[in-house]
């Protein structure tokens, strides 16, 4: 009876020895010093242990064969749970990792994006500058202000002042795309005419539309005002870059510009419409997105992607709303600006 009490006392001390080896050093060889690990590797060890017991103290044979089986498939299954709870933890380790790592890009990628701002801003800043004077004085050129110019060369003048008028305006673009990126885009509202703005920059968008051999309409409601609370220089732009986007897309045709009231008298539509290529469903919803990639710039126009996106930041810091329509390719476009129509004097 001694001897056999020996047996079973050595047989349960190996297992009890190889158990805590195993899960010893499993958490050793990979630094897994986790609770987890422990209360999962023990409890496997004590469940193979009754099982151990019984199949030791077990008199028949069937007994015997079937306690040990399960001794055998507890033991297997206790250590295929430890090395899965280690896998568990060491995947979580890695996602925490990564994650961490992930914190630092994204810290590096906005302070990068911070760099392109300011450098955009800055550029952009030097070009105005010299831009607005070659644009200044060519206008005083052709207006007579040094005297008389011949034909030929008030054409060559014209073409310079065109350019720079177009090259301010991209410029301006990219102070706007910088400051929104920034978060410093600041606004003078004041009651003003939608309408007078609107007709304004149509006037001066004339001489894009004759090179391109666009007529620009523009239907004016004669005797009535369109008074919305606005920022004078910024909605002009994004009336200025929807036309500019409507005249480059429009080979033939005709490019209009309309106003309408609501019925109620809450808000003012700006509507501008053309006969130019028209866009699908899918293009609809990313025209006013912004562009991160060449994929985004349409060579053919040369274009930037920036204009859009400008407008329905500007027009949503208005509390409006920007959208565009077209029946499809081919069949032209409408741009929509709507803004909150308000009952104030209009400030001329």
């Amino acid at each position: 009876m001694d001897s056999y009490n020996t047996l079973i006392f050595l047989s349960l001390s190996i297992v009890g020895t190889v158990l805590v080896i195993f899960v010893t050093y499993t958490i050793l060889k990979h630094r897994l010093f986790n609770m987890k690990v422990f209360v999962v590797g023990y409890f496997s060890f004590f469940i193979s242990l009754i099982f151990l017991i019984q199949f030791l103290t077990s008199s028949g044979g069937a007994k015997r064969v079937i306690s040990g089986s399960l001794f055998i498939m507890t033991v297997l299954f206790g250590i295929k749970l430890v090395k899965s709870t280690i896998k568990d933890i060491e995947d979580r380790k890695y996602i925490e990792e990564l994650g961490d790592d992930l914190v630092v890009v994204n810290e590096q990628l906005r302070q990068k994006d911070k760099q392109k701002s300011d450098f955009i801003s800055i550029a952009s800043h030097q070009l105005r500058t010299p831009l607005t004077a070659i644009k200044g004085y060519s206008s005083l050129i052709l207006e007579g202000s040094f005297g008389d110019v011949a034909d030929k060369p008030r054409e060559e003048i014209q073409k310079i002042f065109e350019a720079s008028q177009r090259m301010v305006m991209i410029v301006e673009n990219f102070l706007t795309m910088s400051s929104i990126e920034r978060g410093r885009m600041f606004y003078k509202f004041e009651v003003l005419d939608l309408q007078k703005i609107s007709k304004e920059v149509v006037e001066e968008m004339r001489v894009v539309a004759d090179e391109h051999g666009i007529e620009l309409r523009f239907n004016e409601d004669t005797g009535s005002t369109y008074p919305v609370r606005a920022d004078n220089t910024k909605i002009r732009q994004v009336v200025h870059n929807l036309l500019d986007d409507s005249i480059r897309h429009t080979q033939e045709g005709f490019v209009t510009v309309s106003l309408s009231c609501s019925q109620h008298g809450d808000h003012i539509t700006l509507a501008i419409s053309d006969t130019g290529k028209g866009a699908t469903r899918e293009k609809l919803k990313q025209l006013f997105r912004k562009c991160e990639s060449d994929i985004c710039i349409d060579k053919t126009h040369k274009e930037t992607g920036a204009e859009l996106f400008i407008a329905k930041e500007i027009v949503k810091a208005h509390r409006g709303k920007i959208w565009a329509e077209s029946e499809g390719v081919g069949m032209g476009l409408t741009f929509f600006i709507e803004l909150p129509q308000v009952k104030e004097k209009v400030l001329t």
